[in-house]
């Protein structure tokens, strides 16, 4: 039931398009103001799951194949809001890297699977299952809202279909995309989904609620309740089952209706559409990695793909989610209801004078802009920085190998590990430095992956624009794996990637081996170390001391936030928090000179006269001379298989 984006003109495209914008731009808010947190990773979820149900393919009428969509089914249990980005998350899934519909006929495809067939779904539900009901007339209406949106969504890819012949063609009367009108599309889509496709879409909209109840996905009333907690648990395990089932959608032979490609049109029309076929030919296609889900290679190779595609969805969900959804507190309780009466607005309501702000221009509480306090997002990201910083400490009074190294040999361990990471040129040498950044992290004592995830997103956020520049090619002469544009010409080719995997590696071996030495290290033995090392003295203090002192310039800030926020009722004005956060720079800044003050008053009157004076002589130990011997030799055989190369 995909609209290919070669069947049907630009200006469609653009009209379905213009359609989905709002719809889309409407959810989006909807699930701002109604999405629950716990419910974000349903919805991440339910993008996955139409992925997958959309790889099931069923023989219908004509030698043709259908597949279900199951919009509908997550309509019913998160709202048609949530149903219509979800199913327009696995669509997109679809045309990027499968090659199914295509990228421009995205809001096509979206418009009749993920907006016309939810809406209309949804609305058939409540309409059957109005108020409160048994199980079984949940599930009946939940079977009559799946049939109409499949055929709901079938007339509009009909209409959507037959109307190109009228809207393009040439002089001669001939279509340009697609050749067939409204007297073939209609019966040839609506007939297969009224007496097949139909009747499976209900059955598995009915079954899913029905499992969803018995596995305490939902409420009883047959959606998700937003004061209540979401049991996952069963659908991860028929999101697991439906990727196991996969291939038996390669059972189906045959091709969906109108789903054809350039030759077979051309055979059943008796003439080829011109722009259809430089569509096809010439038109982008996303990133097509995964064409037809690799149905070709078998049922390892389908399921591989099923794999592939609902991750992506799931993730893009999560994304959605996390972008729109917002956290709730506890439900209200139901307890006995203050009489109306002094100005009260409503019965169990606050009195107006009570909700608005008497002192300032800002908007009552109740009205004020969810989602926009920068208090707390100051305070968040203050404490997760206080966070870090206590943790660092911890890991470097770790009774490990590493921390008991001198810090000089840990200066100059380092030095020579970078020099041989950043001079490896092949993979050869890249593993032999790699397995000493390993043993390093193992021997910390520190959590290794929680090391290797922070490198890993230092390697991302601070390389990776450098880097991935170069796995594409402009050249048509060198061997592409996968063609991007045609005209201009571009392409993504296996050399271009083994080097950004290869540079890649060594950014993040670096950034691995820096983590280890500075997490597992005291700051004030580091900037001892590198003192000994001859380090300018007032270079090593000025750096000792602004660590110090920025941790208790970062609590004073806590403070002075979590005072303002604690006389502030509800929350913040964008715009007033962005004035409280420019007043507290400026008092900050007083306060760290009124502190420079202090201190310099302090340093003399213990008898400093401008001479730092350092603690006791360091002494390198028989295992700071293993350590860099085991560095030292470790670049010395990463240089010679580099040169090797």
């Amino acid at each position: 039931m995909h609209i290919p984006d070669a069947m049907i003109s630009p200006a469609t495209c653009a009209v379905a398009g213009a359609a989905m914008a709002p719809a889309w731009w409407y959810s989006a808010r909807r699930l701002r103001l109604d999405l629950d947190t716990r419910q974000a990773p349903f919805l991440a979820m339910a993008s996955a799951f139409c992925f997958v149900l959309q790889m099931f393919n069923v023989p219908v009428i004509g030698g043709t194949t259908a597949h279900p969509v199951g919009s509908v089914m997550v309509a019913i249990l998160l709202g048609p809001w949530a149903a219509i980005m979800a199913a327009s998350v696995a669509l997109l899934v679809q045309a990027l890297f499968f090659g199914d519909g295509g990228v421009l006929a995205w809001g096509a495809n979206s418009f009749t699977m993920a907006l016309g067939m939810p809406l209309v779904g949804y609305a058939a539900y409540r309409a059957v299952a109005a108020g409160r009901c048994s199980a079984r007339r949940r599930a009946v209406a939940a079977f009559v809202a799946g049939y109409l949106g499949a055929n709901i969504a079938a007339l509009l890819t009909a209409i959507i279909l037959g109307i190109q012949p009228a809207v393009s063609h040439d002089a001669a009367g001939r279509a340009l995309y697609f050749p067939f009108d409204l007297r073939v599309t209609v019966p040839a889509l609506v007939i297969p989904h009224l007496a097949v496709v139909g009747l499976i879409e209900g059955a598995i909209t009915a079954f899913a609620l029905r499992f969803a109840h018995a596995g305490g996905l939902v409420g009883t009333e047959g959606s998700t309740d937003a004061g209540s907690r979401v049991n996952l648990k069963p659908g991860w395990v028929t999101l697991a089952l439906l990727v196991a089932m996969a291939p038996l959608g390669l059972l189906a032979t045959g091709e969906a209706w109108g789903e054809w490609d350039q030759a077979t049109l051309s055979k059943m029309a008796g003439y080829t559409p011109s722009m259809g076929a430089r569509v096809e030919q010439q038109g982008w296609k996303g990133f097509n990695l995964l064409p037809d889900y690799n149905a070709e290679r078998g049922p390892a190779a389908y399921i591989a793909s099923g794999l592939a595609g609902g991750a992506v969805a799931l993730l893009l969900g999560l994304g959605i989610a996390a972008a729109v959804g917002r956290r709730r507190g506890p439900p209200p309780d139901d307890g006995p209801t203050p009489p109306s009466g002094g100005g009260a607005s409503g019965t169990g309501k606050l009195p107006e004078w009570l909700l608005a702000d008497q002192g300032s221009d800002d908007p009552p509480v109740a009205e004020r802009r969810r989602g926009a306090d920068f208090l707390e997002r100051s305070l968040t990201g203050i404490s997760g920085a206080a966070a870090d910083t206590l943790r660092l400490e911890e890991w470097s009074r770790i009774a490990g190998p590493v921390q008991a190294l001198d810090p000089r040999a840990k200066v100059i361990g380092l030095g020579v590990l970078l020099v041989g990471c950043a001079c490896a040129r092949s993979w050869a040498s890249v593993a032999a430095m790699a397995a000493l950044v390993v043993a390093l992290s193992l021997l910390s004592g520190a959590p290794p992956l929680r090391i290797w995830a922070r490198a890993g997103l230092g390697t991302v956020m601070f390389s990776a624009a450098g880097i991935l520049p170069a796995a594409f090619s402009l050249d048509r002469t060198a061997p592409a794996l996968l063609v991007l544009l045609h005209d201009p010409y571009l392409s993504i080719t296996a050399h271009g990637l083994s080097y950004v995997a290869l540079a890649g590696t060594r950014v993040l071996l670096c950034l691995v081996g820096v983590s280890v030495v500075v997490s597992c290290t005291r700051w004030q033995l580091l900037l001892r170390g590198l003192g000994a090392l001859g380090a300018p003295r007032s270079l090593t203090v000025v750096l000792e001391m602004t660590y110090r002192y920025t941790a208790v310039i970062l609590a004073t800030l806590q403070e002075m936030l979590t005072a303002r926020r604690s006389r502030t009722p509800g929350t913040t004005p964008a715009g007033r928090g962005r004035q409280y956060l420019g007043a507290v720079a400026a008092v900050l800044i007083w306060k760290s000179l009124q502190l420079t003050d202090d201190i310099h008053a302090a340093m003399v009157s213990r008898g400093w006269r401008g001479e730092f004076v350092t603690g006791e002589p360091l002494r390198l130990a028989p295992m700071d001379w293993a350590w860099l011997a085991g560095v030292g030799g470790a670049t010395a055989v990463s240089l010679l298989l580099g040169a090797q190369t």
